[in-house]
């Protein structure tokens, strides 16, 4: 049995400096690829530790068909997909609905504030999508909107990858700086005069 092998059996049965080397064997790589996909490093580390929770937590059920960094790599991926949804508002799926049961009961009033939301939220991402040049606008609604990935979206543009990598990370930074402009202030009363 090789030392990585040892260290992650004793990690299985809770031994603490077995799970503090494989946090310090393995921390720096995930991080940095935590890092490369969300690109700050707040989010990178809150993420980054949530994915040695998860993969702590369910230790027990790593059956070892890879290695212990790259059952990390793909927590991390989840845990990234999560955040992104959370952050740009991605739709997601409710397992619930596609097996069409219900667990929680929905208002006529709830539905309709959630959209309404949906509606604010949109009206929110339409203003500065029309406030940013032709191509920043193109490759968000091709990355967030459509869900292409970078490579499609670079297809779809006719640009190479790292062009469209440049591109969005542009786009998105101006969209940050529209984000919070008083233009996007919309009142939902009128005041009288």
């Amino acid at each position: 049995m090789d030392k990585s092998a040892k260290v992650l059996a004793q990690a299985r049965k809770g031994v603490p400096a077995a799970l503090t080397e494989l946090y310090e064997t393995n921390i720096r790589e995930v991080y940095r690829f935590i890092y490369y996909k969300v690109g700050n490093k707040e989010d990178a580390e809150d993420l980054a530790q949530d994915v040695f929770i998860a993969a702590f937590a369910g230790l027990k059920k790593f059956r070892g068909e890879a290695s212990f960094r790259n059952w990390c790599y793909e927590i991390a991926k989840r845990k990234i997909a999560d955040l992104w949804r959370e952050k740009y508002g991605m739709p997601t799926v409710d397992i619930e609905a596609v097996l069409g049961i219900h667990t929680t009961i929905e208002t006529a009033e709830m539905q309709a504030e959630a959209a309404e939301q949906d509606t604010v939220k949109m009206t929110a991402v339409e203003q500065v999508l029309g406030q940013l040049k032709d191509n920043y606008r193109e490759i968000l609604e091709y990355r967030f909107l459509k869900n292409y990935s970078i490579k499609e979206t670079a297809d779809a543009m006719g640009i190479s990858v790292s062009n469209a990598k440049v591109l969005q990370h542009r786009a998105l930074k101006k969209a940050a700086t529209l984000e919070s402009s008083p233009l996007l202030i919309t009142p939902t009363t009128s005041s009288p005069l």
